[in-house]
């Protein structure tokens, strides 16, 4: 059942990207096939040095500044085809084979994003290609669809798969808007890069993803070594747990065998704890804070003394 939903939530992943790509308008004018070279030679070094973090059901890579780069310089379909380069070379590049439903959807969320962000770009009064016209709000909000669409594509899926909560999932994905954001300036300086050297300008873009990358596995490594820290933690409570149930099973046992009372079957007398025989009347007496008087039952009246049991005897005690 679970496969199911995923692959029916797979094959809607799928139509929305082909739907948002066949929307997307042409360049109508000439590509820069030098500057889209090089976008595509940084999107692919980015997407060939992918990180994954264990337990998130995610892979991250630095390509989105060389796409949000293609989208203001060359337009939709080159930002189109520079995504689709840093996704080749993550999945060439991966020390696993994935399975073929992750590798369409991998495909499908990747075009989504990159289509839907570039229709908001272009809605937003954002022209390729224009560097002096303002393209600061147009590519931050581009860059935020693509943000929002990409990792919550993940979110969804990573929750149909294992069926847990979609806000737990999320939460730990949120980190990643400020790399996105710090990616947008960087697409930025690439743009500046392209309108004063030219193609040659976008190499300057090849450092700066590097560092990206470095943040990626400086913070993958701090997470690795927390999540180690929290299962000892877990650990160690499970151990003192087990302990604590242990003392508690002692001290039931304990707590029973005070309420059985050694006694001696002929004198009556009670063993304590220190292993000595006291008489009945003086250990309830230490013990309970009780005081004894004597007198006489009946059996012991007619067996001792040879008396019979007086009738009113119960009566006065009344």
């Amino acid at each position: 059942m679970r496969t199911h939903g995923l692959r029916l939530y797979v094959t809607a992943v799928a139509a929305a990207a082909g739907i948002a790509v066949a929307l997307l308008p042409g360049t109508g004018t000439s590509v820069d096939m030098t500057a889209l070279v090089l976008l595509v030679v940084l999107s692919a070094v980015a997407g060939a040095n992918p990180v994954r973090f264990v337990g998130k059901g995610n892979e991250v890579t630095a390509t989105h500044s060389a796409i949000i780069c293609a989208l203001a310089i060359l337009g939709a379909l080159p930002a189109l085809l520079t995504a689709m380069a840093g996704l080749v070379t993550a999945l060439v590049f991966r020390h696993r084979s994935p399975k073929l439903i992750r590798t369409v959807f991998n495909c499908a969320g990747v075009m989504l994003s990159t289509a839907v962000a570039s229709h908001l770009f272009l809605a937003l009064g954002g022209v390729p290609g224009e560097m002096h016209t303002m393209l600061v709000w147009p590519l931050l909000a581009a860059t935020g669809a693509y943000f929002l669409i990409n990792n919550g594509l993940v979110a969804l899926a990573v929750t149909i798969e294992r069926r847990t909560s979609f806000r737990k999932v999320w939460d730990g994905l949120q980190w990643l808007a400020a790399s996105y954001f710090t990616g947008v300036i960087l697409a930025l300086g690439l743009v500046a890069a392209y309108d004063y050297q030219g193609p040659l300008g976008l190499a300057f873009g090849l450092p700066p993803t590097w560092l990206l990358l470095t943040f990626y596995r400086t913070y993958h490594g701090k997470l690795v070594e927390r999540e180690r820290r929290f299962a000892e933690v877990e650990s160690l409570n499970g151990q003192l747990q087990s302990k604590v149930d242990e003392l508690q099973q002692a001290l039931g046992e304990v707590r029973e065998l005070r309420e059985l009372l050694p006694i001696c079957m002929h004198c009556k007398s009670i063993r304590d704890d220190d292993n000595t025989w006291q008489k009945l009347e003086t250990y309830i007496s230490e013990h309970y804070d009780t005081s004894f008087t004597h007198s006489l039952c009946d059996s012991c009246r007619e067996t001792h003394y040879d008396r019979p049991a007086r009738k009113d005897s119960a009566k006065m005690k009344d």
